[in-house]
């Protein structure tokens, strides 16, 4: 499945050299981008300097497909967790401030993405304004984060469904 892939592409690119085969992990995020694997997409585009014989216009179409995707679902307005995807490639550049708002606004928005990215102390949108780090900042969206847990797994979104469960039981064994 597309999950053991990227998981697969990972220990390739791992600094443990007994399993390090840079062209296999390139291979799978390719492939993985062409499927819309967003995270794929930008593994490739940051990774660039990694590739060995693959088509640098051909991964650079995939990367903008992929962003195009993002900002069209992101407008929609239908998926939250596509405004978190768009804004966290920008986390490390120059826009890194205004990425770090986007990525606020989703999660008050309804992104479980970014929601569950605010309420940890070590996410990487904090990483980027380690300086700016706010316990009760990040309670808020933790508590957000459960909403939008409760909220997807309601809709149907399964895959959500026993983060929510675990959630509400943390809370209850807590008391």
């Amino acid at each position: 499945d597309d999950e053991s892939c990227m998981s697969l592409a990972d220990i390739y690119c791992s600094d443990h050299f007994v399993q390090r085969d840079i062209q296999k992990a390139v291979n799978l995020w390719f492939d993985q981008c062409q499927k819309d694997n967003h995270n794929a997409c930008r593994r490739l585009y940051v990774n660039k300097e990694l590739f060995q014989g693959k088509n640098l216009e051909l991964v650079n179409s995939a990367y903008d497909k992929s962003i195009s995707i993002l900002k069209e679902k992101c407008e929609s307005g239908n998926s939250p967790d596509s405004c978190y995807k768009l804004a966290s490639y920008d986390l490390f550049n120059e826009n890194s401030n205004e990425a770090f708002e986007d990525i606020k606004n989703a999660c008050e928005n309804g992104s479980v993405l970014a929601c569950s990215e605010l309420s940890n102390r070590w996410s990487v949108a904090w990483v980027s304004q380690i300086h700016k780090y706010d316990d009760k900042l990040a309670q808020h969206y933790n508590d957000l984060y459960k909403k939008s847990l409760k909220k997807q797994c309601e809709l149907g979104n399964d895959i959500y469904c026993f983060d929510s469960y675990m959630e509400e039981y943390k809370d209850e064994s807590s008391v």
